[in-house]
């Protein structure tokens, strides 16, 4: 809703113009690949790499999500070429194009998704951008948290819940969580800055 959308990017305006502990930092990192979603109107997504010209230098929104039981879509050494002009929108998982939405909603053209940006049957590709997991978090000007999602079919948009603004990060996350759960967890502490959709709440981290 309108409402909502004014609530998140009041808490972004507040964090940008307030909170000198929460800037970028001064750094040159971009991940390797991202998807270039457009802007609101455009309905295209496509892989991209950062390194090509007039491609993304500028912002971009990490996904930190739940794989779940099922596999989510994934790039391969098969579909890459067709993903770089364009992934049809029919087969974005429901979290996928939750992410996407919001991405377009808050104004930035790039998404950056564990499953999409890595080629994942090539395990030096895999090696190679895991281990730059770290900088990937660090340096998004927001992670989306999909935390109501426990898999990518699930989405986290379908449920009409309450903003709640935090102006520092909660307690240690639920040391009581499944292992499962670890990847996540460290996501979440990696990012400066974190829309957290909740099962009851939405939340502002920073």
């Amino acid at each position: 809703s309108a409402k909502s959308l004014n609530r998140m990017r009041g808490w972004i305006h507040e964090c940008d113009r307030g909170h000198s502990h929460c800037k970028k930092p001064d750094s040159t990192f971009m991940p390797t690949r991202l998807l270039d979603v457009g802007i609101p109107s455009c309905k295209q997504v496509r892989l991209v790499l950062s390194t090509d010209p007039g491609s993304a230098r500028d912002n971009y929104v990490a996904l930190s999500h739940c794989w779940g039981p099922s596999k989510p879509l994934i790039t391969t050494s098969a579909n890459i070429s067709q993903f770089q002009a364009e992934i049809p929108s029919t087969t974005l998982p429901q979290t996928f194009d939750d992410a996407i939405k919001i991405t377009r909603l808050l104004g930035i053209r790039y998404l950056w998704i564990d499953s999409l940006c890595i080629i994942q049957d090539v395990p030096d590709d895999w090696l190679r951008e895991s281990a730059t997991m770290f900088s990937v978090y660090s340096n998004a000007d927001i992670t989306i948290s999909a935390s109501r999602a426990s898999s990518s079919v699930d989405g986290f948009l379908s449920l009409d819940t309450e903003f709640a603004s935090l102006k520092m990060r909660l307690t240690h996350p639920a040391r009581k969580r499944s292992s499962s759960l670890a990847w996540v967890i460290q996501e979440r502490y990696l990012s400066r800055r974190i829309l957290l959709f909740g099962s009851a709440q939405t939340f502002w981290e920073c």
